[in-house]
């Protein structure tokens, strides 16, 4: 199941969350190179406004500069510098994980409840995981994305996750 909608506003690539106003499924991505009027920045921040979200855009400065300077001069501030990184291929170094933690997929609904609350706090999202985020993460898996979790052997206790979602023209997400 698709968690965001997309849509073509201007040069932005804008997505909204179907079942999150987090911060993290609600953003828009300009166009590399794009050059964004005044009145296309004014219908991005109405699309979100419209749906009660906060206008987001995340960007790389140096692919699309005056789009960051248009951005600007319409009132946006830079929340945060995230390093971005991208995996092209190669060999992956084994890594020898802490004593008593086991990396496995979720396999019950307890589990990807589990994973999801781990995503939540790390993006600083308030609420629990539901019953519909498990079922969300589950299919996820379905459809071909892929889903762990660190588990303390001696409790149990989830204490990390990661996930890709599915694939998309060759590009996933790790999360």
């Amino acid at each position: 199941v698709e968690q965001r909608r997309v849509e073509r506003t201007g040069p932005f690539l804008a997505t909204f969350g179907r079942y999150s106003n987090g911060p993290y499924l609600n953003y828009a991505v300009p166009d590399d190179h794009c050059e964004p009027t005044d009145s296309e920045v004014v219908r991005l921040t109405a699309a979100y406004e419209s749906r009660l979200l906060r206008p987001r855009v995340e960007l790389v400065p140096e692919l699309a500069p005056a789009a960051s300077l248009t951005l600007r001069r319409a009132g946006f501030k830079e929340e945060g510098v995230l390093q971005l990184m991208a995996y092209r291929g190669g060999t992956i170094p084994e890594v020898s994980l802490p004593k008593g933690i086991e990396i496995v997929a979720p396999a019950s609904e307890a589990n990807y409840r589990a994973l999801v609350d781990v995503r939540h706090e790390a993006f600083g999202e308030p609420d629990r995981a539901t019953a519909v985020d498990a079922a969300r993460a589950r299919s996820n898996v379905e459809g071909g994305g892929v889903a762990l979790i660190a588990v303390e052997t001696s409790t149990s206790d989830v204490v990390a996750s990661g996930a890709c979602l599915i694939p998309y023209g060759g590009v996933t997400e790790l999360t």
